[in-house]
């Protein structure tokens, strides 16, 4: 079964802000220790996941899929992650972030 979270929410800023906010400072969107390298194909860190950034489209999307470090009595596992920003108004964006659930099938097939 694949885990499937979308939310989204109205904030009070235009979509340059939200996009500078979401790119410069991942971190305060988390509950963790981040890094964005934020360019197609850029690296990402999620405390000890790795990953590579799959849409990057200013002020409108980004992705990216970050995977646990193998382990040998562990499955690889990972999620995808994806932010997409909608203009509302000047002053206000609609925010809707999508966390899927990866399996190691997943990471194959997206490979091939």
């Amino acid at each position: 079964m694949v885990a499937h979270v979308e939310r989204s929410i109205v904030l009070d800023a235009p979509a340059e802000r939200v996009w500078e906010a979401l790119v410069d400072e991942p971190g305060d969107w988390y509950e963790a220790d981040v890094e964005i390298e934020a360019r197609p194909g850029g690296r990402v860190r999620v405390d000890e996941r790795r990953g590579t950034v799959e849409t990057y489209e200013p002020e409108r999307s980004l992705s990216f899929r970050v995977w646990t470090p193998p382990q040998p009595d562990r499955q690889l596992e990972g999620t995808r992650v994806t932010f997409v920003l909608e203009p509302l108004d000047p002053e206000h964006t609609v925010l809707t972030v999508t966390e899927t659930q990866l399996s190691a099938r997943a990471s194959l097939l997206a490979s091939a």
